[in-house]
């Protein structure tokens, strides 16, 4: 099912100017009084999405920018940095252009069809007109997952492939129940007792969120064990969004005293076991891949798992095999790719630990 209404021109269409818009506020104005909310936005993904803050966005988007002669920078800037799309409207300041997904653009957006209305009354899951600094007017859109996929619906490439289908993804989920923010913006208590949605924006740069984000089984066979992985938690492809990310089996069995006797891979586990590697894969016009999306013309392999799928994979053990351990490996980019790009950042180059089991051998 598409979800044609919710593609990245909706939010950014241009329309004229509203009649309410005002000079968009500083953030800081917003925790004067949502202190909390603040703090989780100021360090989310949502808070550190333009260049300066994020060193992985800004050398891809750099390389992506000189490889397409520019012709893909508009569609990075109009969701790391939604201002642009406001350029030269009535009250937007050069320096508000390179203000990140904030407070004050989300909480404007009055109809998903047009730019934020920019006034003193700001929209939400929930009505609340006694509030003394603005008004707060229910809008089904922050409820029902359908803001969050004005930006992580889909994404085309210049050649107009879909690089980026969570919103595809999404609407096939098993449980048509879920909501995004079921699982990314997660119910937190204020100081008084009072519920609100968290503004830490879970999501894939959170190791803690990563943990136990696949539910991993190992069990023995009579040649070795079995391994189930089962994408149960997730409302969409796992893992999804950037291309880049990747899921990854580690095997490991030892001996007796300790040696390692089998390993699935050691170097390249899509040149030494292809099946261990869960991620979308592009290729060029020539078949040639990978290739960064930009230049992407199909889809080489996707391995990533469907919302609600079971994978199971076998291996054989050698008889000396004592002990395995088995580790379910999240990485935000391929450690090539982050050569490529000139990155040595310790987090980005680090492999989170989704799982890890250890069968014993007799």
């Amino acid at each position: 099912m598409k979800i044609s209404i919710l593609v990245l021109v909706i939010v950014f269409f241009a329309t004229s100017a509203y009649s309410q818009l005002f000079k968009a506020e500083e953030n800081t104005t917003c925790a004067d009084c949502h202190e909390d909310i603040y703090e989780h936005w100021k360090t989310s993904m949502h808070g550190r999405s333009t260049a300066e803050s994020d060193i992985l966005y800004k050398a891809m988007m750099n390389w992506a920018v000189e490889d397409t002669k520019g012709k893909a920078k508009k569609l990075c800037v109009q969701c790391h940095t939604p201002y642009q799309a406001l350029k030269g409207q009535e009250g937007i300041s050069e320096s508000d252009l390179g203000r990140p997904v904030d407070c004050v653009y989300c909480h404007s957006i009055d109809n998903l069809q047009q730019h934020p209305r920019f006034s003193m009354t700001y929209y939400g899951p929930r009505d609340n007109t006694e509030e003394d600094f603005h008004k707060i007017e229910k809008r089904e859109h922050f409820s029902d997952g359908s803001l969050c996929l004005s930006c992580h619906a889909e994404l085309k490439n210049p050649k107009q492939l879909s690089v980026c289908v969570t919103g595809d993804e999404f609407a096939e989920r098993p449980d048509q129940s879920k909501t995004c923010q079921d699982c990314h913006m997660p119910q937190s208590k204020d100081d008084e007792g009072g519920a609100y949605s968290g503004h830490g924006f879970n999501g894939a740069h959170n190791p803690e969120f990563l943990h136990k984000s696949l539910t991993l089984k190992t069990s023995k066979t009579d040649s070795g064990i079995e391994v189930v992985i089962i994408n149960d938690k997730a409302g969409h492809s796992y893992p999804t969004g950037s291309p880049l990310r990747q899921v990854i089996l580690k095997v490991v069995a030892r001996d007796e005293k300790g040696n390692i006797v089998f390993e699935n891979w050691k170097e390249n586990p899509l040149e030494e076991d292809k099946q261990a590697v869960f991620m979308k894969i592009f290729e060029d016009e020539e078949k040639y891949a990978p290739v960064p999306p930009w230049r992407a013309a199909g889809v080489k392999m996707d391995q990533r798992f469907k919302a609600g799928e079971t994978r199971r994979l076998a291996y054989n053990m050698p008889e000396t095999a004592k002990e395995v351990t088995v580790k379910l490996l999240f990485r935000l980019a391929p450690l090539p790719i982050l050569k490529r790009l000139g990155i040595d950042d310790p987090y980005l180059k680090k492999a989170h630990l989704i799982d890890e089991q250890t069968v014993q051998f007799n």
